[in-house]
């Protein structure tokens, strides 16, 4: 059966389609067929806390984009959530009407909670044994869920994106070292006051989403491992020191290694090290695997 989960985000709006077959034993085999997205970049219109009616049009029209995509297949299912971008806001309750009414379906808005716990539930099975982290940074939010022997202990919500990063520190295209510094302090107090971790290390990081992904990315682009889902802190923070080195010849690995993401990855790149420095984390691991897979279980599957 096929089954389609649209993901509404503060910087992108995806679709993506799954087929999933029930197995035997029971368990769920689950494929992705499809997979687009629609760089929106809507947390760039909000404006004093509020989304913007041009910001609302961008949405509907996103939605309606792949909603006309979606009419072509033979779907059991189709679903919508949004997550910071509509969550956030003042004018969520407004906007959220809005946009349902306009583009003529019914959005599930996800607590922090609960994107914090599907994005969780979604890479379950590739959650190592011991003390972890795993961490999702979105545009506009990031959750992390702290894990020991593959089950989920605690989880939290932050108010900040590679996105949002970007927009609130960064005067040019890259930034500054200076701009860097102010980046890692807001990451560091907003980490802290969140009051997650303990004192002892967790040095398994598991991470997804677009920045994480881009930022691993780019540093095995930069060692010349380009099969390798993993990155050492060490590779992580090189990548930073070589701005200051070379911001050129940065740049254009950037823009040939993720080139949608030339204005967030180092933002995002900058608060991810950041948190394995806080944690002791030596290495991080990214997975394709995460929220839109947990909200299908979870919100899809197991509700039928």
């Amino acid at each position: 059966m096929l089954h389609a989960v649209i993901d509404m985000g503060s910087n992108s709006v995806r679709l993506m389609v799954f087929d999933v077959t029930v197995l035997k034993e029971g368990s769920l085999d689950i494929k992705t067929i499809w997979n687009k997205k629609i760089m929106a970049g809507l947390i760039s219109y909000v404006e004093d806390g509020r989304l913007t009616q041009a910001g609302i049009d961008r949405a509907v029209n996103a939605l309606d984009r792949h909603m006309e995509a979606a009419s072509s297949m033979n779907l059991t299912t189709i679903s919508v959530f949004a997550t910071a971008i509509l969550r956030n806001i003042e004018n969520s309750k407004e906007a959220l009407e809005q946009i349902q009414r306009k583009a003529h379906v019914k959005i599930d808005l996800l607590s922090a909670k609960d994107e914090a716990h599907l994005g969780y539930r979604g890479c379950q099975n590739q959650v190592g044994p011991g003390r972890g982290v795993l961490v999702d940074m979105g545009g506009g939010s990031t959750e992390i869920s702290t894990t020991s022997d593959g089950s989920e202990i605690d989880s939290t919500s932050l108010t900040f994106g590679s996105l949002n990063l970007y927009l609130g520190y960064v005067s040019d295209i890259l930034p500054t070292r200076g701009e860097q510094e102010k980046i890692r302090a807001f990451v560091t107090k907003e980490i802290e006051k969140a009051e997650l971790f303990d004192d002892e290390p967790y040095p398994k990081m598991l991470a997804l989403g677009g920045s994480a992904r881009a930022s691993v990315k780019l540093a095995n682009a930069l060692s010349g491992d380009t099969d390798v889902n993993s990155a050492t802190r060490e590779q992580l923070e090189g990548i930073i020191s070589n701005l200051a080195i070379d911001y050129k010849g940065t740049l254009n690995m950037i823009l040939k290694t993720c080139p949608d993401r030339v204005h967030t990855v180092v933002p995002g790149l900058v608060a991810i090290t950041t948190l394995m420095d806080m944690v002791n984390a030596i290495e991080v691991n990214v997975t394709k695997h995460g929220l839109r897979e947990g909200y299908l279980i979870e919100r899809v599957l197991m509700r039928k």
